[in-house]
């Protein structure tokens, strides 16, 4: 159902954190703000800012027809052109995220994986690497844009930009409906993976990160790793699962591991209470507990990359049945 307050994209500084992370409610018939404190900050975990229009409703026949905001839930989505990613180049040691990657599985292994699951250089910011949101039907929906420091391999975060930038935006496409997909999506429901367990996280670099471990330790066929790519983007929409558009819906008939950032074990419990109808299988694991033992907000790539995936054992007696 359509409200008449929905969040847009419209984005500015969050009135409580003060990162440019703050995305407004708009008033999808007029297509204006519905007020300056009025939205949702993006760091969920970090701020959690979220304040609602009160009175927001749904809209009324005549209002749906003339908003200016939404379109049709069923309108066909926006894609940048496949010759546009295919014109890219390999990533090297001059993307900083390849290079630290590559101290520890070598360029070769790095530049395979980075081919496969779709991740590129860009040259924004000073370092930044595109990940690329590809659907399971080939469209390439749009990349997500993060910088990454060479020593650490840890996002680059500052008050002066914003922390997260979209393809569609940095290449100023006009009107473009964004629709997000997981990260891997195409990968995950290629011939290769047709029977393969799902592993879902939600940062892009973890995905990466521990698509890489299956590599070197020979189990990439029997798994592969998608990001939801934000902290609320694992709950899925009941709604919205017959859409072939929605993020959600390749999940359907799957087996799913889930592996949650350490600070949101506890909610993330709950949004996978909503896979539990469309999924042949789905494990929870609590990676708080050992062999991991992560702690704050770290999550399994750290774990990975602090030189202790020796102790992870692929197989399917370490997952732990959700509920």
């Amino acid at each position: 159902m359509n409200y008449r307050y929905r969040l847009g994209r419209l984005t500015g500084v969050c009135p409580q954190c003060r990162r440019h992370t703050f995305k407004y409610y708009i008033d999808t018939v007029t297509g204006a703000k519905a007020g300056d404190y009025l939205g949702r900050c993006n760091r969920e975990v970090k701020c959690g800012y979220h304040r609602r229009p009160t009175g927001n409703r749904p809209l009324t026949a005549a209002e749906a027809t003339a908003s200016l905001f939404d379109r049709p839930a069923d309108d066909a989505l926006s894609t940048i052109p496949r010759e546009v990613y295919e014109r890219l180049p390999p990533v090297n040691t001059d993307d900083n995220l390849c290079h630290y990657l590559s101290r520890r599985y070598g360029i070769g292994m790095v530049q395979q994986a980075c081919r496969y699951f779709g991740v590129s250089h860009a040259r924004f910011a000073g370092g930044s690497s595109a990940f690329w949101l590809i659907d399971r039907m080939g469209y390439i929906r749009s990349a997500k844009v993060m910088a990454y420091d060479r020593a650490t391999g840890h996002r680059v975060k500052s008050t002066n930009r914003m922390p997260v930038s979209y393809a569609h935006a940095l290449m100023r496409l006009p009107d473009f409906n964004y629709r997000a997909c997981y990260f891997g999506e195409a990968a995950a429901c290629d011939r290769l993976h047709a029977d393969a367990k799902l592993i879902l996280v939600e940062s892009e670099k973890t995905a990466l990160v521990v698509n890489l471990e299956l590599m070197r330790c020979g189990r990439s066929a029997d798994y592969v790793c998608v990001a939801t790519g934000g902290a609320s983007m694992l709950r899925v929409d009941p709604a919205m699962m017959e859409s072939q558009y929605y993020r959600g819906t390749f999940l359907r008939g799957r087996r799913l591991v889930v592996l949650p950032d350490a600070d949101m074990v506890a909610t993330w419990r709950l949004y996978a209470d909503s896979l539990i109808p469309y999924v042949t299988e789905l494990h929870f694991i609590d990676v708080r507990e050992p062999p991991f033992s992560l702690t704050g907000s770290q999550d399994i790539a750290d774990h990975i990359l602090d030189g202790m995936s020796k102790d992870i054992d692929w197989s399917p007696r370490r997952e732990r049945s959700c509920g």
